[in-house]
Protein backbone atom coordinates (compact mmCIF):
# COMPACT_ATOMS: atom_id res chain seq x y z
CA UNK A 1 0.00 0.00 0.00
CA UNK A 2 1.16 3.29 -1.08
CA UNK A 3 2.90 5.38 1.62
CA UNK A 4 -0.18 8.34 2.23
CA UNK A 5 1.84 11.82 1.98
CA UNK A 6 1.78 15.42 0.82
CA UNK A 7 3.60 15.81 -1.85
CA UNK A 8 5.26 19.42 -2.11
CA UNK A 9 4.96 23.08 -0.36
CA UNK A 10 2.99 25.41 -2.03
CA UNK A 11 2.93 28.71 -0.54
CA UNK A 12 3.82 30.64 2.50
CA UNK A 13 1.51 33.44 3.50
CA UNK A 14 3.36 36.02 6.09
CA UNK A 15 2.51 39.48 7.72
CA UNK A 16 4.68 42.33 6.77
CA UNK A 17 4.22 45.65 8.30
CA UNK A 18 4.20 47.60 5.21
CA UNK A 19 2.42 46.03 2.50
CA UNK A 20 2.86 48.36 -0.47
CA UNK A 21 6.34 48.57 0.10
CA UNK A 22 7.05 44.73 0.38
CA UNK A 23 4.87 43.82 -2.77
CA UNK A 24 7.22 46.14 -4.80
CA UNK A 25 9.89 44.64 -3.62
CA UNK A 26 8.78 41.23 -4.35
CA UNK A 27 7.52 42.30 -7.89
CA UNK A 28 10.49 44.46 -9.02
CA UNK A 29 13.37 43.32 -7.47
CA UNK A 30 12.62 40.14 -6.77
CA UNK A 31 10.74 39.12 -10.60
CA UNK A 32 7.46 37.81 -8.71
CA UNK A 33 4.25 38.84 -10.28
CA UNK A 34 0.81 39.60 -8.77
CA UNK A 35 -1.62 37.08 -9.27
CA UNK A 36 -4.45 37.64 -6.98
CA UNK A 37 -5.80 40.21 -4.83
CA UNK A 38 -8.25 39.69 -2.23
CA UNK A 39 -9.64 40.84 1.24
CA UNK A 40 -6.24 42.65 1.83
CA UNK A 41 -4.16 39.85 0.86
CA UNK A 42 -1.77 40.04 -2.18
CA UNK A 43 -1.01 36.38 -4.07
CA UNK A 44 2.15 36.57 -5.36
CA UNK A 45 3.16 34.04 -8.12
CA UNK A 46 6.63 32.40 -9.64
CA UNK A 47 6.89 31.20 -13.63
CA UNK A 48 5.76 27.79 -12.24
CA UNK A 49 2.20 26.90 -12.72
CA UNK A 50 1.75 26.86 -8.85
CA UNK A 51 -1.19 29.66 -8.30
CA UNK A 52 0.63 31.36 -6.05
CA UNK A 53 4.13 30.88 -4.04
CA UNK A 54 3.82 33.78 -1.44
CA UNK A 55 0.69 35.57 0.14
CA UNK A 56 1.71 38.95 1.80
CA UNK A 57 -1.13 40.54 4.05
CA UNK A 58 -0.82 43.93 6.31
CA UNK A 59 -0.14 43.44 10.24
CA UNK A 60 1.18 45.23 13.00
CA UNK A 61 4.08 43.04 13.56
CA UNK A 62 5.30 40.69 10.63
CA UNK A 63 4.83 37.24 11.51
CA UNK A 64 4.55 33.83 10.10
CA UNK A 65 1.15 33.10 9.21
CA UNK A 66 0.80 29.72 7.55
CA UNK A 67 2.54 26.96 5.35
CA UNK A 68 0.63 25.51 2.18
CA UNK A 69 1.48 21.88 1.74
CA UNK A 70 0.41 20.07 -1.42
CA UNK A 71 -1.38 16.91 -1.91
CA UNK A 72 -2.01 14.30 -4.88
CA UNK A 73 -5.66 14.14 -4.84
CA UNK A 74 -8.89 14.83 -2.29
CA UNK A 75 -8.75 11.69 -0.83
CA UNK A 76 -4.99 12.09 0.45
CA UNK A 77 -6.49 15.15 1.83
CA UNK A 78 -9.13 12.99 3.85
CA UNK A 79 -6.85 10.34 4.56
CA UNK A 80 -3.95 13.05 5.79
CA UNK A 81 -6.80 14.36 7.97
CA UNK A 82 -7.74 11.57 9.98
CA UNK A 83 -4.07 10.66 10.45
CA UNK A 84 -3.59 14.39 11.75
CA UNK A 85 -6.73 13.54 14.05
CA UNK A 86 -4.93 10.42 15.16
CA UNK A 87 -2.07 12.58 16.06
CA UNK A 88 -4.33 14.21 18.82
CA UNK A 89 -3.99 17.73 17.13
CA UNK A 90 -6.72 19.79 18.71
CA UNK A 91 -6.66 22.83 16.85
CA UNK A 92 -7.93 21.27 13.10
CA UNK A 93 -10.62 22.06 10.41
CA UNK A 94 -12.58 19.63 8.78
CA UNK A 95 -11.70 19.42 5.25
CA UNK A 96 -13.91 21.65 2.54
CA UNK A 97 -13.44 23.79 -0.41
CA UNK A 98 -10.88 26.65 -0.07
CA UNK A 99 -12.41 29.76 -0.69
CA UNK A 100 -9.75 31.92 -1.45
CA UNK A 101 -7.81 32.90 -5.09
CA UNK A 102 -6.14 29.80 -6.10
CA UNK A 103 -8.98 27.32 -4.81
CA UNK A 104 -9.08 23.77 -4.44
CA UNK A 105 -9.92 21.49 -1.31
CA UNK A 106 -8.15 21.51 1.96
CA UNK A 107 -7.90 21.65 5.56
CA UNK A 108 -6.01 23.33 8.12
CA UNK A 109 -4.56 22.87 11.61
CA UNK A 110 -1.74 23.85 14.22
CA UNK A 111 1.34 21.63 14.38
CA UNK A 112 2.73 20.75 17.80
CA UNK A 113 4.90 24.18 18.02
CA UNK A 114 1.78 25.95 16.72
CA UNK A 115 2.65 26.78 13.21
CA UNK A 116 -0.41 26.95 10.84
CA UNK A 117 -0.32 24.27 8.18
CA UNK A 118 -2.96 23.66 5.72
CA UNK A 119 -3.20 20.52 3.38
CA UNK A 120 -4.76 21.46 -0.11
CA UNK A 121 -5.35 19.52 -3.29
CA UNK A 122 -7.13 20.35 -6.90
CA UNK A 123 -6.13 23.90 -6.72
CA UNK A 124 -6.14 26.32 -9.43
CA UNK A 125 -2.72 25.86 -12.12
CA UNK A 126 -1.48 28.60 -14.21
CA UNK A 127 -1.57 27.12 -18.10
CA UNK A 128 1.16 29.67 -19.03
CA UNK A 129 4.14 28.23 -16.49
CA UNK A 130 7.67 28.72 -18.03
CA UNK A 131 11.36 28.45 -17.06
CA UNK A 132 12.15 32.26 -17.46
CA UNK A 133 15.99 33.46 -17.00
CA UNK A 134 16.37 35.31 -14.17
CA UNK A 135 13.28 34.85 -12.28
CA UNK A 136 11.67 32.19 -9.84
CA UNK A 137 10.34 29.19 -10.93
CA UNK A 138 8.53 28.02 -7.90
CA UNK A 139 9.25 27.55 -4.55
CA UNK A 140 11.84 25.41 -3.21
CA UNK A 141 11.52 24.80 0.39
CA UNK A 142 11.05 26.78 3.74
CA UNK A 143 13.30 26.23 6.86
CA UNK A 144 11.85 26.92 9.88
CA UNK A 145 13.13 27.26 13.14
CA UNK A 146 11.96 25.00 16.15
CA UNK A 147 12.20 24.31 19.68
CA UNK A 148 12.08 20.58 19.17
CA UNK A 149 13.79 19.45 16.44
CA UNK A 150 13.28 15.55 16.91
CA UNK A 151 9.91 15.72 18.22
CA UNK A 152 8.70 17.76 14.50
CA UNK A 153 10.52 16.11 12.58
CA UNK A 154 9.28 13.08 13.88
CA UNK A 155 5.81 14.52 13.66
CA UNK A 156 5.90 15.31 10.25
CA UNK A 157 7.50 12.47 9.20
CA UNK A 158 4.55 9.79 10.89
CA UNK A 159 1.47 12.06 10.12
CA UNK A 160 2.36 13.75 7.12
CA UNK A 161 4.40 11.64 5.11
CA UNK A 162 7.67 13.38 5.03
CA UNK A 163 10.99 11.64 5.17
CA UNK A 164 14.54 12.67 6.90
CA UNK A 165 16.79 12.60 4.03
CA UNK A 166 19.69 14.71 6.24
CA UNK A 167 20.54 15.97 8.79
CA UNK A 168 23.53 18.12 10.61
CA UNK A 169 24.20 19.24 14.18
CA UNK A 170 21.72 21.59 13.70
CA UNK A 171 19.28 21.22 11.01
CA UNK A 172 17.08 18.22 9.89
CA UNK A 173 16.12 18.05 6.01
CA UNK A 174 12.75 16.43 4.86
CA UNK A 175 11.93 15.14 1.66
CA UNK A 176 8.15 15.00 -0.22
CA UNK A 177 9.28 14.50 -3.65
CA UNK A 178 11.97 14.24 -6.01
CA UNK A 179 13.42 17.52 -4.84
CA UNK A 180 16.18 16.94 -1.80
CA UNK A 181 14.13 18.52 0.75
CA UNK A 182 11.30 20.82 1.08
CA UNK A 183 10.82 21.75 5.12
CA UNK A 184 14.07 21.76 7.20
CA UNK A 185 14.29 22.18 10.83
CA UNK A 186 16.69 24.20 12.86
CA UNK A 187 17.80 24.43 16.68
CA UNK A 188 16.58 27.54 18.02
CA UNK A 189 14.63 29.03 21.05
CA UNK A 190 11.13 29.60 19.09
CA UNK A 191 9.10 28.32 16.56
CA UNK A 192 9.82 31.05 13.83
CA UNK A 193 10.91 31.54 10.03
CA UNK A 194 14.33 30.98 8.98
CA UNK A 195 14.20 31.58 5.27
CA UNK A 196 12.14 30.97 2.32
CA UNK A 197 14.04 29.47 -1.03
CA UNK A 198 13.32 29.69 -4.79
CA UNK A 199 14.27 27.91 -7.51
CA UNK A 200 16.34 29.45 -10.43
CA UNK A 201 17.11 28.84 -13.86
CA UNK A 202 20.87 27.86 -13.52
CA UNK A 203 23.55 29.73 -11.87
CA UNK A 204 23.64 32.35 -14.36
CA UNK A 205 19.86 33.81 -13.27
CA UNK A 206 21.43 33.48 -9.72
CA UNK A 207 24.12 36.15 -10.09
CA UNK A 208 21.83 38.32 -12.69
CA UNK A 209 19.48 38.19 -9.92
CA UNK A 210 22.39 38.67 -7.34
CA UNK A 211 23.55 41.82 -9.82
CA UNK A 212 19.67 42.93 -9.52
CA UNK A 213 19.55 43.59 -5.85
CA UNK A 214 22.67 45.50 -5.64
CA UNK A 215 21.02 47.85 -8.09
CA UNK A 216 18.04 48.40 -5.89
CA UNK A 217 20.85 49.19 -3.36
CA UNK A 218 21.16 45.95 -1.84
CA UNK A 219 24.57 45.16 -0.20
CA UNK A 220 25.01 41.16 -0.39
CA UNK A 221 27.53 38.58 0.43
CA UNK A 222 28.41 35.50 -1.28
CA UNK A 223 30.40 32.49 -0.39
CA UNK A 224 30.00 28.82 0.12
CA UNK A 225 27.99 27.35 2.42
CA UNK A 226 26.51 23.56 3.68
CA UNK A 227 23.90 22.27 2.49
CA UNK A 228 22.94 18.81 0.79
CA UNK A 229 23.51 16.30 -2.07
CA UNK A 230 21.71 17.12 -4.44
CA UNK A 231 21.40 17.61 -8.60
CA UNK A 232 22.70 21.09 -10.31
CA UNK A 233 20.10 23.67 -9.57
CA UNK A 234 20.08 27.28 -8.48
CA UNK A 235 17.72 29.17 -6.22
CA UNK A 236 17.04 32.68 -4.28
CA UNK A 237 16.11 32.27 -0.97
CA UNK A 238 14.49 34.66 1.08
CA UNK A 239 12.21 35.91 4.67
CA UNK A 240 10.67 39.40 4.88
CA UNK A 241 14.23 41.30 6.13
CA UNK A 242 17.01 38.68 4.03
CA UNK A 243 17.36 37.26 0.91
CA UNK A 244 19.80 34.68 -0.56
CA UNK A 245 20.77 32.64 -3.22
CA UNK A 246 22.95 29.23 -3.74
CA UNK A 247 23.41 26.66 -6.41
CA UNK A 248 23.60 23.28 -5.04
CA UNK A 249 25.96 20.94 -7.09
CA UNK A 250 26.04 17.34 -7.27
CA UNK A 251 27.84 15.04 -4.74
CA UNK A 252 29.02 17.81 -2.63
CA UNK A 253 27.57 19.15 0.56
CA UNK A 254 28.98 22.71 -0.54
CA UNK A 255 26.70 25.39 -1.94
CA UNK A 256 27.50 28.69 -3.34
CA UNK A 257 25.53 31.29 -1.13
CA UNK A 258 24.43 34.71 -1.82
CA UNK A 259 23.34 36.72 1.20
CA UNK A 260 21.85 40.73 1.12
CA UNK A 261 19.31 42.16 3.13
CA UNK A 262 16.06 42.66 2.19
CA UNK A 263 13.96 45.91 3.03
CA UNK A 264 13.20 46.19 6.68
CA UNK A 265 9.66 45.09 7.02
CA UNK A 266 9.42 45.93 10.63
CA UNK A 267 12.21 43.58 11.94
CA UNK A 268 15.40 45.63 10.83
CA UNK A 269 18.17 45.29 8.13
CA UNK A 270 19.98 42.25 8.44
CA UNK A 271 21.50 39.42 6.51
CA UNK A 272 21.46 35.67 7.18
CA UNK A 273 22.89 32.36 5.78
CA UNK A 274 21.27 30.63 3.78
CA UNK A 275 21.27 27.66 6.49
CA UNK A 276 21.96 29.73 9.65
CA UNK A 277 19.04 30.33 12.07
CA UNK A 278 17.60 33.90 12.08
CA UNK A 279 14.18 33.28 14.66
CA UNK A 280 12.62 36.66 13.06
CA UNK A 281 9.48 35.84 12.30
CA UNK A 282 7.11 34.19 14.66
CA UNK A 283 4.56 31.52 13.87
CA UNK A 284 1.66 33.13 13.77
CA UNK A 285 -0.27 36.42 15.01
Amino acid sequence: MAKIAVNGARSVSIGVSDLPASVKFYTDVWKLSVAAEQGGTVYLRATGADHHVLALQQRAVPALLSLDLSAPDRSTVDALHAAVRKANIADIQAPAPIREPGGGYGFGFKDPEGRILRIIAEDARHQDAAVVVDRPLKLSHIVLNSRDRAGTTEFYNRVLGFRLIDSTKAMNFLCCNSDHHSIAFADSDAATLNHIAFDMKDYDSVMRGAGRMRDHGYGIEWGWGAMARVTTCSRISSVPTTRSSSTRRKSSRSTRTIKCAAPSSGLGRRAVSIIGASPSVPPTA
